[in-house]
Formats: structure tokens, C-alpha cells, sequence
């Protein structure tokens, strides 16, 4: 027999198990240009659990520069940052992305 205390038990263990997302993304106005070139990006993951950070994902900058170096890019245009960070029960994982239009 199903009772209250039952279904109020499988539903706090629902909002235990489900993860929560906040996504917040940037895109450079100065950049908005169309360029032509190659679409790339990269990203970088961290890991927070009770929110005390036990690794930092890598920063907007760094991940841009690594970008150009990494496609020997003259110019990065279109250049868009997107974080977010994930959120399951005492884990959180943050996620930086950074995309853009490589013009060699």
C-alpha cells in the first residue's frame, strides 16, 4: 500500500538525484564582425563538492590564447564564452567553453 510518507520519501530522493544547471555566456560585441574561417573552441572542467573548490577550471583568457596558439590563428574573432556549472546533490562541476572564428 502506498502511503504519504512513502511518496514524500521518492520525491525529496527525486530532488536529490536531479541536477540543477546555470549556464551564463558572453559574446564579445567588439568581435561581432562576420569573418571568414574555421570554427574552433575548447573547454576546461573543475570540481567543487560542498562548494569548496578542489580544482578551477582553466579561465576565458588562457583558453582563448590556447586556441590561437594552438590553430596558429592571426586573428580570433566571433569569440564567444559560455559557462556553466552543473550541479548534482554536494558535487558541483564547472565548464568553461570558448569558441570563435579562426582567421589565419
Amino acid at each position: 500500500m502506498i502511503t504519504v510518507h512513502r511518496i514524500i520519501g521518492v520525491l525529496v530522493l527525486l530532488v536529490m538525484v536531479s541536477g540543477c544547471t546555470i549556464r551564463y555566456s558572453k559574446t564579445g560585441a567588439e568581435d561581432s564582425a562576420a569573418a571568414t574561417g574555421t570554427t574552433v573552441s575548447k573547454h576546461s572542467t573543475g570540481l567543487e563538492i560542498f562548494a569548496i573548490t578542489v580544482n578551477d577550471p582553466t579561465p576565458a583568457r588562457d583558453l582563448i590564447a590556447a586556441v590561437r596558439t594552438e590553430n596558429n590563428c592571426k586573428n580570433l574573432s566571433n569569440i564567444e564564452v559560455d559557462y556553466r556549472n552543473l550541479y548534482i546533490i554536494i558535487v558541483g562541476i564547472p565548464r568553461v567553453t570558448v569558441t570563435g572564428t579562426c582567421v589565419k
